[in-house]
């Protein structure tokens, strides 16, 4: 609600409260309605700390109106402003119009209590008391929150000559402060323009006005010195600080000395600088000149050691300070300096994380106390400093009580800093020179060890790719050859190729990474070493490089990355893919198996074997292989490789019988049985030509089945047995078939002859011509799959099958005595030759039948093996 009306209404605490507001808002206009208004409430003192809420940065001509009204007595208060244009005049009183009596009460006393209370008050004294004592707080608020000179200048003037304790406050306070160092440097204020003197400037100006006011002599130090520059610090020190400094007694003039070291400490190095090169320090003072040219020599130290920037011209000028404190001093310029033994002890103590000025000033702190020993420390760290591009407290922090992982560190961080990839080999043989030269004898790195310090050094080199200087200096060098050691260069030379070869993009080692990995190696392998680590890490190098020349991806679209074929688990497996995805990829096996080899020596833990067990881990890798290239053979429908490589080169571990292998699971080879076994169990997609093309590839896959066999671990022989009897079944269904047609064909033959069928097998020299025929076909597949058949010592299994392939050979009726085997003991010809007359009683017998294969093995498996099956013998056998 806003209006006079509303005004008149409110209670003195909403106007106490509006009033307030209307300052802090520097609402003038509606203050000064609101004083005409109330009076009573708003009585001059009341006013006066009121306009104390008024914005430190207002313009004091804005508010001096109503000082001068306060000065002009009762009446001019009261009627300063005409009543009739109050009615002209909307007064916003919304935002204390809602709040109640008693929060309006609490907020007036809350905010009343944070602005100073005028002394004089309304105890009768007259309003210049009022006034007066007002400006002064007001100026030093003004002060306080701006700093701007001007502003003060600007409220105080008006009431220079009417006011007398304004007009001695303005002469003794802040016209000193202008005389002593504004009006000395009028020349820096008329080159910058009068126009340009802003709020930055005007805030320097006046800071420390309470200070002065109070002239404590560190308060005043720090004001003289407060607009001191790099360009005029010599000037101030020598034109204002001495003669202040010597209007004092000894003691204040002692502390005011010392404010003025603490605050050139905390200044820039640059201002130090020209503080120490261009002032020889306070002589001439007078009492206690040796003390404080002590003091000087100890504040040039601790400037430096305070010192957070880093820079060539920074160290130069630390260089400069040191030597200037040397010559002060009547000592030598240490150049170069000359390493001493000191206590690390003495030292360390002085040199907590974070110093402060008080601290290295301090008499009792050696690090900054003017001896030979402390300057000559001063001038190592320096130049350390320089070299690491450290802060040279840091660098003093390292090398007096560092502990060995924190000076390790420094060190890594100065041979891998900047650019350091690209760094010349001119500039790699400095860094080494430099990196010995902060151990010994600087000290920086005296808590490593030299073998620590060349690690370091050589591991940073083959980062880099400098393999040439890693070779000359610690292979080719005799004075550090010894140093590291081989097997400690190795070590290093096997980070840095697996770091090369992790971060590679392809696996040719032509190229990127791979062939920094490769000349990696080449620094001792295999010139100087070829021991197991370095093999190992070759052979990986040799298979990575080879995957890289087929395709191969672990992620479609994406390429394979050398540190997948690293850190892969069962790296072997990767030979899978690549089959399937290289589909002729198969018939390589020669060089599949030494890839293989490769990638599983490249990978495998660096361990002690002997030849039998190398021989032994690369037969299980060349048959892990082979059954690879069996199965994609058997994918790829090729079931003649698949047979072959079977054969002729997958060789099963010989000599171990299943109840032998059952003792230790890990004999068993997974890759051979069940590589035959699936080849075994295989099924063509397309339909044999001819049926003996199909009982054929039956017979062959029988003796997949039963290599499968031999080697199978105990728990899988149900598994291969029933494989071998669903395909017996098919032998037996494909020959029972063939016999009807051989007889059919016969039966139609005979049918056009005058020999009756009853005496083909009485007749002298004849035979069933089905059996003969049927005998024929056999024989020509047995013969077919005995070519190639291996003749190494077998085990039971093994005996087996062999039985079955020497009894195919001599084909007998199964009715004949195995004593009756021998044609030619029996007096009987041999197939395809003419037969003698028949006796009586072979004429009056059986026809004789052949045997076959299948019969002869299952008679075998009955007979020989079938214990281990629980099979039984065939009735009538006898046994």
């Amino acid at each position: 609600m806003a209006g006079s009306t509303s005004l008149y209404a409110l209670s003195p605490a909403h106007v106490l409260l509006l009033a307030i507001n209307f300052a802090s808002a520097s609402d003038l206009e509606s203050f000064i309605s609101l004083k005409c208004l109330h009076p009573k409430v708003l009585t001059p003192a009341v006013t006066l700390t009121i306009l104390l809420f008024l914005p430190e940065s207002l313009q004091p001509s804005t508010y001096v109106p109503i000082l001068d009204s306060i000065l002009g007595g009762p009446e001019a208060y009261s009627t300063g402003t005409d009543k009739n244009s109050l009615k002209q005049v909307e007064v916003d009183t919304s935002s204390v119009a809602d709040l109640s009596e008693k929060i309006v009460q609490a907020k007036v006393e809350r905010l009343l209590s944070v602005v100073p209370t005028l002394s004089s008050g309304d105890n009768g004294m007259g309003h210049q008391e009022l006034v007066s004592e007002w400006l002064q707080i007001r100026a030093r608020n003004i002060d306080t929150e701006t700093g701007m000179l001007s502003l003060v200048e600007s409220l105080l003037s008006p009431f220079v000559e009417k006011l007398k304790k304004v007009d001695a406050y303005y002469n003794g306070t802040v016209k000193v402060l202008s005389r002593l160092v504004y009006e000395y440097d009028k020349s820096v204020e008329s080159s910058i323009g009068e126009e340009s003197r802003d709020e930055e400037t005007v805030r320097k100006l006046t800071r420390g006005l309470i200070q002065f006011e109070a002239l404590p002599v560190s308060s005043g130090v720090k004001q003289l010195l407060s607009r001191t520059s790099n360009d005029t610090v010599i000037r101030d020190i020598i034109t204002l600080i001495i003669p202040y400094l010597c209007y004092r007694d000894t003691n204040t003039k002692m502390q005011g000395w010392r404010v003025v070291w603490e605050w050139l400490v905390s200044q820039d190095l640059r201002m130090n600088y020209e503080a120490f090169t261009n002032w020889g320090g306070p002589q001439g003072c007078g009492e206690g000149e040796d003390i404080l040219m002590r003091q000087y020599s100890s504040t040039g130290m601790a400037a430096c050691y305070l010192c957070k920037e880093v820079g060539e011209d920074i160290w130069a000028m630390m260089d400069k300070i040191q030597k200037r404190i040397v010559e002060v001093l009547g000592q030598w310029n240490l150049q170069p300096p000359i390493s001493q033994k000191f206590e690390r002890d003495l030292y360390a103590g002085h040199l907590k994380p974070k110093p402060t000025t008080s601290e290295l000033l301090s008499r009792d702190n050696k690090l900054t106390t003017p001896t030979l020993e402390s300057l000559d420390l001063l001038g190592y760290l320096i130049y350390a400093a320089h070299l690491l591009s450290l802060p040279l407290y840091f660098t003093a922090r390292i090398r007096i009580s560092g502990t060995k992982d924190e000076q390790k560190a420094v060190l890594v961080r100065y041979v891998r800093s900047g650019n350091w990839m690209k760094r010349t080999d001119a500039e790699w043989i400095k860094i080494v020179e430099a990196a010995r030269w902060l151990r010994v004898p600087a000290g920086v790195f005296e808590q490593l060890t030299e073998q620590n310090l060349e690690e370091v050094l050589a591991r940073g080199l083959m980062s880099a790719a400098k393999f040439k200087i890693v070779e000359d200096i610690y292979v080719k060098d005799p004075a550090h050859r010894g140093v590291l050691g081989v097997k400690k260069l190795e070590e290093v030379i096997i980070d840095a190729f697996q770091e090369f070869y992790d971060n590679a993009s392809n696996g040719n080692m032509t190229r990127g990474g791979m062939k920094d990995a490769q000349l990696a190696l080449q620094v001792l392998y295999p010139a100087y070493s070829k021991s197991p680590a370095l093999t190992r890490a070759f052979r990986l190098l040799n298979a990575t490089h080879a995957l890289s020349f087929y395709s191969l991806t672990l992620t479609p679209g994406v390429p394979l990355l050398p540190v997948q074929v690293r850190i892969n688990p069962d790296p072997l497996s990767l030979l899978g893919r690549l089959l399937d995805q290289n589909p002729a990829l198969y018939l390589q096996q020669d060089k599949l198996v030494p890839l293989a080899k490769d990638l599983y020596f490249g990978t495998a833990p660096t361990k002690p074997r002997s030849i039998v067990e190398e021989q032994h881990e690369e037969g299980e890798v060349e048959r892990r292989v082979l059954g690879m290239c069996i199965e994609t053979a058997i994918a790829e429908d090729d079931f003649d490789t698949a047979y072959s490589l079977t054969k002729s080169r997958l060789k099963t571990p010989e000599g171990n019988s299943i109840s032998q292998k059952d003792g230790d699971g890990d004999q068993h080879d997974e890759s051979a049985w069940k590589a035959c076994f699936q080849a075994g169990r295989y099924r063509s997609h397309q339909p044999p030509r001819r049926e003996d093309d199909a009982l054929k590839r039956l017979e062959m896959q029988m003796e997949l089945l039963a290599e499968a066999l031999r080697s199978c671990p105990a728990v899988a022989c149900n598994q291969v047995l029933s494989e071998w009897m669903r395909k017996e079944d098919e032998m037996a269904s494909l020959l029972l078939k063939e016999a009807e047609e051989d007889e059919a064909h016969a039966a139609a033959a005979l049918r056009g002859s005058s020999v009756k069928p009853s005496m083909i097998g009485v007749l002298p020299g004849g035979w069933n011509s089905s059996t003969s025929l049927q005998y024929g076909r056999q024989e020509k597949r047995m013969t077919g799959t005995m070519v190639g058949e291996s003749e190494a010592p077998m085990g039971l299994f093994a005996v087996a099958a062999g039985a079955a392939k020497a009894l195919s050979s001599s084909v007998r009726p199964l009715g004949v005595p195995r004593s009756n085997a021998s044609a030619k003991e029996q007096g009987r010809p041999m197939v395809g030759t003419p037969s003698p007359p028949p006796s009586p009683a072979s004429m009056g017998g059986s026809p004789p039948q052949r045997q076959r294969k299948r019969d002869i093995l299952t008679s075998g498996l009955a007979s020989g093996l079938g214990w281990v099956l629980g099979a039984q013998p065939t009735a009538g056998d006898g046994k």
